[in-house]
């Protein structure tokens, strides 16, 4: 099975190398490395089909807090001649007022933003040539101050327009459709990608994927359900051992909680990865507190299973946690740390090309060593769950408490091992299904049955009553 890449993934640069003695250490990369400043949108197309790209603002000219930015910028899309603008450009009377577009390499970017604003260019959109990486796109850095012969400190020349970089996917889909007309302004508190890993494990973000008022409902509803957290509530095992934890946790099963927040959710994070809202698993929110941590674990099992297979996993963050109060979600085998941020999604692949478990997708949560952490996680799966799984069993779960009831359990646990994961799962759910008919046909025959026995008692000749005496013969 091929991995299932999610709508939008980008590329990332991998770990930088650090030598330390003897031998070559990677250093752990940090995440989120943007946010709402550096994110802005570039649209085309009309009232019926709108298209859009992110832009990543760099951190020299106009930014996207300025009010030239923040406005909008609405122009016509041009090509710099020559195209990576390293010398002025050729084209400069048709870049007047314009989009001017580059492509990166060959020069620096203060150079090509030269070029840009020498031909009246009203903003420099840079195309990443990084193919091998084409959904990629990153903050173009300041440059530094120079320091002149006398030590005298001289501020670098900062370019008067706003300057975004694209990915080269985005850049080609621009140049393709030839929009007449661009609009350029500000992300905000939108949605955005960005790229943490391209590969093994695949890894990215979603910011601003939630809302406040989604983050409050999750917290209230799992809230009165909580417990701590066990085997049964995640039977993933890490070479046959049961993972440490110190958290409590809760499922939001469908039928406890499918609500216009819930459905707007999933659609959200539907229009994103690409994955049918069949293939999405119960939510399962958990609340660390101080000393709470999650030891190194896979989310995916070791053996390759159709139904029971979680190839994604979705980490909802519902708190901010400062750098010094831990919490922070690592890889270890990338190495990659990921700190959470309200209303941030952490997105990883726990499987490969081949649809086996993905080695480098272990993770981690780091002890909370100050103040309260929740998160929300939402696993896909591989194949979509079967009715009974989405609408009579949490029922039952909801009638139980909101946990499963330990004979469902351990029900469940026998079948698969005695017929394994795929062809113990079908069974236990066909069970429930078959035990649903029978309920339902013996709710709906009752009625015909007291009819059926009403109409026979009906039917029947009246019942003579003799005397018990003898008649005296004539």
């Amino acid at each position: 099975m091929k991995r299932l890449k999610p709508l939008f993934v980008a590329w990332l640069t991998r770990p930088a190398l650090s030598k330390s003695s003897s031998r070559t250490v990677y250093k752990t990369q940090v995440f989120p490395q943007r946010s709402n400043a550096d994110s802005a949108l570039i649209e085309w197309g009309h009232s019926a089909v709108i298209h859009a790209a992110d832009a990543v603002v760099a951190e020299f000219g106009i930014q996207a807090t300025e009010q030239e930015f923040e406005l909008g910028l609405e122009a016509a899309p041009v090509v710099a001649r020559p195209s990576q603008g390293c010398e002025p450009l050729r084209n400069g009377d048709e870049s007047m007022s314009q989009m001017v577009f580059m492509f990166r390499g060959a020069c620096d970017f203060k150079t090509k933003a030269k070029h840009a604003m020498d031909a009246g260019a009203v903003a420099l959109v840079i195309i990443n040539h990084d193919q091998t990486r084409p959904d990629h796109a990153f903050s173009m850095v300041k440059p530094k101050a120079a320091v002149a012969t006398d030590g005298a400190v001289e501020e670098p020349w900062n370019p008067q327009i706003p300057c975004v970089m694209v990915s080269w996917n985005s850049g080609q889909a621009i140049l393709e459709d030839r929009p007449e007309r661009l609009r350029l302004y500000p992300g905000g508190g939108r949605p955005f990608i960005e790229s943490v890993s391209d590969d093994s494990p695949v890894v990215f973000l979603i910011h601003n994927l939630l809302e406040p008022e989604e983050i409050a409902f999750l917290k209230e509803a799992a809230a009165p359900r909580l417990h701590p957290s066990t085997a049964e509530d995640d039977d993933v095992r890490v070479r046959g051992k049961v993972v440490e934890r110190s958290f409590e946790t809760t499922t939001l099963h469908r039928g406890m909680w499918r609500s216009s927040i819930h459905k707007l959710m999933d659609e959200k994070l539907f229009s994103i990865i690409n994955f049918p809202q069949e293939y999405f698993a119960d939510i399962q929110v958990n609340r660390f507190v101080e000393g709470s941590f999650h030891g190194p674990h896979y989310d995916s099992d070791q053996q390759p299973s159709l139904y029971r297979e979680r190839v994604m996993t979705v980490v909802y963050c519902l708190d901010t946690v400062l750098e010094s109060d831990g919490g922070a979600m690592t890889f270890p085998k990338a190495p990659l740390e990921v700190r959470p941020q309200a209303g941030l999604a952490i997105v990883y692949h726990n499987t490969g090309e081949d649809g086996g478990l993905d080695p480098a997708s272990l993770h981690a949560v780091h002890k909370v060593l100050n103040g309260t952490m929740w998160t929300a996680t939402q696993r896909i799966l591989s194949a979509p769950l079967p009715l009974a799984s989405r609408t009579l069993i949490p029922a039952l779960v909801v009638l139980a408490g909101g946990r499963p009831p330990n004979l469902m359990v351990s029900y469940q646990k026998w079948l698969i091992e005695q017929l394994g994961a795929d062809r113990g799962f079908v069974v236990f759910n066909h069970t429930f299904m078959a035990l649903a008919l029978g309920l339902l046909l013996t709710i709906v025959g009752l009625p015909f049955v007291w009819f059926s026995r009403q109409n026979q008692a009906g039917n029947k000749p009246p019942h003579r009553r003799t005397s018990g005496r003898k008649q005296k013969g004539n």
